[in-house]
């Protein structure tokens, strides 16, 4: 590798990586030292991994071709961000909806209307992503660039 390809690195650089690996090795030893059953939790981790290389990340990139191919230029930014944004809210609440871990003799758990909830967050997504296309399809067209 030449200099110029790769400039001198920083002190933020090397500040960031030490404190970057030093969070991982914590989690690692910690995530280590909590699982009772490590080859089980080895499994699910493989599996997770696998679960998304064969289904999420086509998926995902099938559904950013057919925004790139039904949305026009500017709206596809607002829409792509919606997609994301709706796939991480449902992903995260996904056990919440589902209810995992409710009790019938502990009622304070999972007290709350999470299907209720998750669907004003999704709103609110949306309603961002709608201002945001609107307010680009106000914006003059930017001037045509010559190469």
């Amino acid at each position: 590798m030449t200099t110029e390809a790769h400039p001198t690195r920083g002190a933020g650089f090397w500040i960031g990586l030490a404190a970057g690996w030093a969070v991982m090795a914590y989690g690692v030893v910690g995530f280590a030292s909590h699982v009772g059953r490590p080859l089980d939790t080895a499994k699910w981790v493989v599996a997770t991994a696998l679960a998304h290389d064969a289904l999420v990340a086509p998926l995902a990139v099938l559904v950013g071709l057919a925004v790139a191919a039904l949305v026009p230029g500017r709206g596809r930014g607002p829409v792509a961000a919606g997609l994301a944004g709706t796939a991480i809210v449902l992903g995260f609440s996904y056990p919440l909806l589902r209810g995992f871990g409710r009790r019938p003799d502990n009622p304070s758990i999972l007290p709350l209307d999470y299907a209720r909830n998750v669907a004003i967050v999704v709103g609110l997504v949306w309603i961002t992503a709608g201002a945001t296309w609107w307010m680009r399809r106000r914006r003059p067209p930017p001037p045509p660039t010559h190469a």
